[in-house]
């Protein structure tokens, strides 16, 4: 075991490494590790017929930062039987056993809400976590109950924190400085003396 640094130049920082650390500072509260960092500029979606049209927004799932583009859009979907009601959320899937881990999905299911997979992506390498934006209800053809479903993260803990690291990064920097500047003149008031010394020789120098 070891000191490991995480933050300092030639050191190899895998994406892993960040979303752990993001995760830990959220940790003091736990419905703060899942959900859409607040943007008071933009709404989630907006909805046309059965499309929905997704705002750029970025979501935060134990530390995996997801970004959802602007105009990202999904048809909902009506399942076959119309003499059935459906229950249907509008997911994104986390598969960190995946090449591609993140998609954006319809789950739904026959008379109940579906069963949504939650691992906890920090302990469980291959881990799944379906996160439900939206949810929506058909019955006899028709698509309604479309609600908003996430919960929203401050991001003033968050940007805090991120500062915090900044500042320190900040004081690392103006410390090292005055280290080299130090040796420098450490440099320069050596070479002095050794030029002072060699003029004493020269000048006490015997000549025959």
């Amino acid at each position: 075991m070891a000191v490991v640094g995480k933050t300092f130049n030639n050191h190899n920082i895998e994406a892993v490494d960040g979303a752990n650390i993001q995760n830990y500072f959220l940790s003091n509260n736990s419905e703060d590790k899942v959900g859409i960092i607040k943007n008071n500029d933009k709404l989630l979606y907006t909805q046309n017929n059965n499309k929905i049209t997704f705002n750029q927004n970025y979501i935060l799932i134990y530390g995996r930062l997801l970004e959802i583009e602007e105009n990202t859009e999904i048809e909902l979907i009506q399942p076959s039987n119309p003499n059935e009601t459906y229950y249907g959320y509008v997911i994104i899937k986390v598969n960190l056993g995946q090449s591609d881990p993140v998609n954006l999905e319809i789950k739904y299911n026959n008379g109940s809400s579906p069963n949504l997979q939650n691992d906890n992506l920090i302990n469980k390498e291959n881990g799944i976590y379906e996160i439900a934006l939206i949810s929506y209800q058909t019955t006899s053809n028709n698509i309604t109950n479309i609600k908003e479903l996430l919960n929203y993260i401050e991001i003033n803990q968050l940007t805090k924190n991120i500062n915090e690291i900044k500042n320190i990064k900040q004081e690392y920097e103006k410390i090292n400085n005055e280290i080299n500047n130090t040796d420098k003149n450490a440099k320069n008031v050596e070479t002095e003396i050794n030029r002072q010394i060699a003029d004493i020789r020269e000048k006490y120098r015997w000549k025959g």
